[in-house]
């Protein structure tokens, strides 16, 4: 539902903005024949959420997660960068950037009840206790995105476009368990890759307002729709003494859609200063925390993965934009 209310609003931008732009100022024959170069750089930090499961319980209270679910562990803010060349020629222009948010995890300690308790796993496995500890659930991240389009501007505060992304999206939960017979490390790995086309739109929102074109202030916002192809795997390795651990990987379709809006300042003739917020939302891709319950065996003898999760994120956060425009 979400990401059929993301791609009419897209459509719905394109149109309206096509509308409005259908008969635009023409610029000068000198400034239309001259290529344009943009290029801008500048910090990004964001945080995720993910669907809020159930993955460990106390003794009468399966399915609860009441010693831990995976919004225990949704990443602290983390800091990142974003870089985007564009070159504009007459009649079109392209532009290849991205973003990246490196590595980085969040843990929290929980106390395991004495008796069993129960991993959320399908059909769920029984820890025995008593524990020597605190338990540990730690979980980490990484997204880097790199996208590539073609578009056109209808205006000069209004432009479409169409193009390809490409995304991986690396996610690991653990569980650390200091029992009084010796210590249970349980470890979920996903991995995915997609890649795939998306088209979009871009507005200045004031000068739709009216706001002169000399104005040093702008309102910029984009939102594009991706329909990504996504080779996902996920791993478990449980370490009791030895090793044990199972894989599987799956191919499916991966809708996605990301938005942004930025408030810019031009600070000279080719300096631009913006400050602004974004966000993308992922449906159907594999999150560690959803292969618990993709988990099937789980004890010293066998592990078993009965399939690839298929869960939704949502990246959002503020960026810092210093956008230098040659000549």
């Amino acid at each position: 539902m979400k990401i059929g209310i993301g791609f009419i609003f897209v459509v719905t931008f394109l149109f309206l903005g096509s509308a409005f732009a259908a008969d635009p100022a023409q610029p000068t024959e000198a400034e239309s024949s001259k290529v344009k170069f943009t290029f801008d750089v500048g910090p990004i930090v964001m945080t995720r959420h993910q669907d809020n499961k159930a993955l460990m319980s106390s003794p009468g209270h399966q399915g609860s997660g009441d010693i831990f679910k995976s919004s225990m562990v949704d990443d602290e803010w983390r800091m990142g960068g974003q870089a985007r060349l564009e070159v504009a020629f007459p009649c079109f222009y392209l532009d290849f950037g991205g973003f990246w948010i490196p590595s980085g995890s969040d843990s929290v300690d929980r106390v395991v009840p004495s008796g069993t308790s129960t991993v959320e796993t399908s059909p769920p496995t029984d820890f025995s206790g008593p524990t020597d500890g605190d338990s540990t659930f730690k979980y980490s991240s990484s997204i880097y995105n790199l996208d590539g389009n073609i578009g056109h501007s209808f205006a000069p505060w209004f432009s479409a476009y169409a193009g390809v992304r490409y995304m991986r999206l690396k996610e690991k939960l653990g569980m650390f368990f200091p029992f009084d017979s010796g210590d249970q490390v349980v470890d979920w790995k996903t991995k995915n890759s997609l890649v795939g086309p998306q088209i979009g739109a871009r507005a200045d929102i004031l000068k739709l307002m009216g706001v002169s074109e000399s104005s040093p202030w702008s309102l910029d916002t984009n939102v594009a729709f991706a329909l990504l192809h996504n080779h996902a795997s996920s791993d478990c390795e449980l370490v009791i003494g030895g090793v044990t651990s199972d894989s599987k990987s799956s191919n499916f379709w991966t809708p996605g859609v990301a938005a942004e809006a930025d408030l810019g300042y031009r600070l000279t003739r080719n300096l631009k200063l913006a400050i602004g917020y974004q966000m993308l939302y992922l449906d159907r891709v594999g999150l560690a925390t959803g292969q618990v319950e993709k988990t099937g065996t789980l004890n010293s003898l066998s592990v078993t993965t009965n399939s690839v999760g298929k869960d939704s994120v949502l990246y959002h956060g503020g960026l810092v934009r210093f956008v230098v425009e040659l000549p």
